[in-house]
């Protein structure tokens, strides 16, 4: 007999990933980066994090002008270092570049590079290389 969860955690940890399928092709925005894009401080199921009010927005739109919007934040998560999960210029390909019918990524990531030693011009240099594969992936 299944139990009810007694505890609240304040991050998605569950699940990995969800996929779904129309009839009517949506492009994707992908929101990449750290805890401000995961939602670090956010109420607990408000959907008050920055991709939550731009999926709000494609919602309202006709629906030929929608996209979806999928949240690839990880707390903590840095540019050039595995940390928090794999440096982005490493999972950018798996976590952004691979979802289906991407069109856009929305890069908000570094501060935690900085906070950890990381010179800016290391951080600039990793923010060429994921532009540089979301280029070579026509995105």
């Amino acid at each position: 007999m299944a139990r009810n969860f007694t505890e609240t955690i304040e991050n998605g940890l569950f699940v990995e990933s969800l996929s779904l399928q129309r009839s009517l092709a949506v492009s994707t925005v992908v929101a990449f980066g750290d805890s401000i894009t995961n939602g670090v401080g956010s109420d607990t199921d408000a959907d008050n994090r920055y991709p939550d009010y731009l999926a709000e927005r494609y919602l309202a739109l006709p629906p030929a002008q929608r996209k979806g919007v999928a949240n690839e934040g990880i707390s903590g998560n840095r540019v050039t270092r595995t940390g928090a999960g794999q440096a982005a210029v490493t999972r950018l390909q798996r976590d952004a570049l691979e979802q289906p019918g991407v069109e856009t990524v929305i890069l908000l990531e570094g501060i935690n590079d900085l906070n950890t030693g990381v010179t800016a011009d290391q951080v600039i240099r990793g923010y060429r290389d994921l532009i540089g594969q979301a280029h070579a992936d026509g995105t």
